[in-house]
């Protein structure tokens, strides 16, 4: 894949163009001051944790500073067509007698050797950072030099740093006298190493289609050194402090000198060189950073920093240009502009704090451009994040694909009120690790770790349900979460899968609060949801048939701990997360808001009881709470509830939990090491909850998908299903009538809605065509067969729309929008049944 270059991501969406270290980007975009995010930086030893395993070593430096920094050759230039940089040995010697204890310190008298080499070198770059490096000051190590644009000591606009350890174990023994260090001896140095792909390097948007293989290096299995961890704690803080792709440095530690590169995989550390006899090294290394643009230093690929700040910098108001966004039509277009929208700090910019991971990161903006389709005053967000996304079968589908084909699909069903209970998204990109020119791909990365997406999203902003006063209006917002997930189900094929408090979200009309189910990274599509459910079905039918075989356990769960249904928290046997799971988690929401939100100071305190990070105490404190008596749960659980919530408790939260006793039991199954069962539907669905809490059902579906409780159940009602074919023998005047509710019967035997088997009739596509399924189904050629017959019987009806294809993926059907939306299957085992 072209470094640099826009390309086709999976579904047929194009993803944006960015640009090499080597050229400077055409958006602008400023970053903020320090007290403009939100934000807090990592421990050391959570530091050390994250990048355990995530460490590549001994990378030469000029390969690091070459696909770093973008440097080249010229870059080296000394002023008055100097011939050579003079290095002075009263700068060396000033550097050993600090390190001897007196009373200089290390990082004074490097920053004034520093100093020294940089007055003597010409910045040739044009579009340069155009910082100077700077002594520790404010929220700056004091160990550590920043290269920045202004003296506060601020990580946020710091662009590489220069950390010095205060008293390296061996003290330098000779110091050279000045020499001067020829720029033709200092060039040669950039010879490229054998191996290296300088031209990739270099490579623009508007570069070949040459693809870029990614280097692959075994994983180092040390640890952080106590000598590394100085420069690994820099490269944290500067992650979580702006608006950046990675950060980099360099370390001296007595007269070794080594370049470090973090970004949201690892870090990646060069092969040592030495200060004293190596000089023209650290002089490259000055000339690189001296020269490189905010992009090169590792600031985000649409953001470039200007060259000069006067006053202070100020996040309002300043720009974003996206070249490329795909809106939830899966239409493209671009360019877009838009700029930073703080509102005097009522509205922070999010940063994460690990410095590794999916490092979700929230900017508010507003309209700029000549944009038609809203107004410039709509509060909007620029969401983006490094996504490790693929479902079963490898295809990479992340928020924005999920919401553009979820959005379309709930247009199709005319499901229009369902609309507003999710983000209302203006657009959004994907782009991989070579698109977002990360240098990573031409450093190395480690084997094994699974790749991610640069993805990221412009959509509406919405308020958080924790600034709520009134406790009419959480009930309202509530309801409309639970009938928004539902119709997102059923409609949009997509389960949330990642309930919390963060992620319930509402806006408002000039009449009412309405709810908002806010991010979709941890979202599924149905169908393979209700792929993993039929295998599990099948695993299930083996034990109750006496095979001696494993309890399945799945363990792509997501979600967060206090909210995620107690049957997911068990250490043995967790099943696959579905509807149902999410419905709980909504349901464990509604207890936690009610037991520690505060309307006054409109904020949330813990929920001590599950509150702890061991995953199984949680899930049986959750189980202690579905099984405790009814009398004991105020005092235990909701003494500290604010007034305003009780009669909320009585209502609501303890007459629904009885519709959570089968997440208990088989919690309590799980951990003894024996089989859990299904819930059915007469003990649990959505409209026995919106019955229980007083509201009606505006859905022709019947909720939950219809599980029965034992597999032995099932197999009775195949028994029952052979004497109704009997029957069908006998009288063939009923008998098409009798083969239909067969079928209706056999859709909700396999969780298949009824409004979902209607859809597959009309397009004239068998759901029982699956050649993956055990004896318990038809055999493939019956189902080629029952094809053809379909076929032929369907042939005089109305065609099927030339914009919408079927998809069979294992017995189950998803209608998709292809000509419109471009995509082309969401799954390798995808056929497109034909009408």
């Amino acid at each position: 894949m072209p470094r640099g270059k826009g390309k086709f991501a999976p579904g047929g969406h194009i993803v944006p163009s960015f640009i090499s270290p080597t050229t400077p980007t055409s958006s602008a975009f400023n970053v903020s001051t320090p007290d403009s995010t939100s934000t807090e930086c990592a421990s050391p030893s959570t530091i050390r944790s994250a990048y355990n395993k995530r460490i590549i070593r001994g990378v030469d430096s000029c390969t690091f500073l070459i696909n770093v920094y973008g440097m080249e050759s010229h870059f080296v230039r000394v002023p008055h067509h100097g011939k050579s940089v003079t290095i002075f040995k009263s700068d060396l010697l000033a550097y050993r007698k600090s390190i001897r204890g007196n009373s200089l310190h290390p990082t004074s008298t490097i920053f004034k050797y520093v100093e020294r080499i940089t007055a003597q070198l010409d910045p040739v770059a044009q579009d340069r950072y155009g910082g100077r490096f700077h002594l520790p000051t404010g929220q700056s190590r004091k160990d550590t030099i920043t290269y920045s644009l202004h003296q506060s000591g601020g990580w946020d606009l710091t662009g590489a740093f220069i950390q010095v350890c205060e008293k390296p174990p061996l003290p330098i023994d000779f110091v050279p006298f000045g020499y001067p260090v020829p720029v033709k001896e200092i060039i040669e140095v950039l010879e490229t190493p054998e191996g290296i792909r300088r031209e990739s390097s270099f490579l623009n948007h508007e570069a070949s289609d040459e693809s870029v293989d990614t280097i692959q290096l075994p994983v180092d299995e040390k640890q952080l050194t106590i000598k590394e961890q100085g420069a690994a704690e820099n490269i944290s803080s500067m992650l979580s402090s702006s608006i950046r792709n990675y950060a980099s440095g360099v370390a001296i530690y007595g007269t070794d000198v080594t370049l470090y590169y973090g970004d949201r995989f690892g870090l990646v550390i060069s092969e040592p060189f030495d200060l004293i006899e190596e000089p023209h090294q650290f002089i490259l290394a000055i000339a690189a950073i001296t020269n490189a643009h905010s992009t090169a230093l590792g600031f985000a690929p649409f953001l470039r920093i200007p060259k000069s700040i006067h006053g202070g910098v100020a996040i309002d108001g300043l720009k974003i240009k996206l070249q490329f966004l795909w809106d939830e039509e899966g239409s493209s277009s671009g360019p877009h502009q838009f700029v930073v929208d703080r509102d005097n700090g009522r509205n922070p910019v999010w940063l994460p704090r690990s410095p590794v991971g999916r490092a979700t990161t929230v900017v508010p903006v507003r309209f700029s451009g000549p944009e038609e389709h809203t107004s410039r005053e709509t509060r909007l967000v620029l969401k983006y994040c490094w996504s490790r996304v693929a479902n079963n079968d490898g295809v990479e589908c992340v928020e924005g694909d999920i919401l553009s084909l979820a959005t379309q699909s709930l247009k199709r069903h005319h499901q229009h009120d369902a609309l507003k209970h999710i983000p209302k998204m203006i657009g959004y990109f994907n782009g991989t690790t070579a698109d977002a020119n990360l240098p990573r791909i031409f450093l190395g990365e480690v084997e094994g770790h699974s790749p991610r997406l640069y993805t990221g999203i412009i959509m509406h902003a919405y308020e958080p349900v924790s600034s709520l006063s009134e406790v009419s209006d959480f009930k309202k917002i509530f309801t409309d979460i639970l009938t928004g997930h539902h119709w997102l189900w059923e409609y949009g094929d997509v389960l949330q899968g990642d309930i919390s408090k963060n992620n319930v979200m509402f806006y408002r009309t000039h009449r009412e609060a309405v709810g908002v189910l806010c991010d979709f990274d941890f979202a599924r599509f149905r169908v393979d949801v209700e792929r993993e459910v039929a295998k599990e079905k099948q695993v299930r039918r083996r034990i109750l048939a006496g095979e001696q075989i494993e309890i399945p356990h799945y363990d792509k769960v997501a979600g967060t701990t206090l909210f995620l249904s107690c049957e997911l928290l068990s250490g043995n046997h967790v099943p696959v997360q579905t509807y149902r799971h999410d419905l709980e988690a909504l349901y464990n929401f509604l207890v936690v808001f009610c037991a520690t939100h505060n309307p006054k100071t409109q904020s949330c305190s813990l929920f001590a009881p599950w509150a702890s990070k061991d995953v199984l105490t949680v899930g049986k404190a959750k189980c202690d709470f579905l099984e405790r008596p009814r009398s004991e749960i105020v005092e235990r659980f909701f003494k500290n509830a604010h007034p305003q919530y009780l009669d909320l408790v009585e209502d609501w939260v303890l007459p629904l939990r009885n519709l959570f006793a089968w997440s208990s039991e088989n919690f309590s199954a799980s951990e003894q090491d024996e089989l859990p069962r299904l819930p059915s539907s007469e003990e649990f669905s959505f409209r026995l909850v919106m019955e229980v809490i007083g509201k009606s059902v505006d859905c022709d579906c019947g909720g939950e998908d219809d599980e029965d409780d034992e597999d032995d159940e099932e197999e009775d009602d195949d028994d029952e299903e052979e004497d109704d074919d009997d029957e069908e023998e006998d009288d063939d005047d009923e008998e098409e009538d009798d083969d239909d509710e067969e079928e209706d019967d056999d859709d909700e035997e396999e969780g298949i809605p009824s409004h979902s088997a209607a859809r597959m009739e009309e397009s004239g596509s068998d759901p029982e065509d699956d050649d993956d399924q055990e004896s318990d189904y038809d055999s493939e050629e019956d189902n080629e067969e029952d094809d053809e017959e379909d076929a032929a019987s369907d042939s005089d009806e109305e065609e099927v729309d030339s914009d919408t294809g079927v998809f069979q993926v294992d017995g189950f059907v998803l209608a998709l929008v292809l000509a419109s939306s471009g995509v082309d299957g969401y799954s390798v085992n995808s056929e497109i049944v034909p009408p």
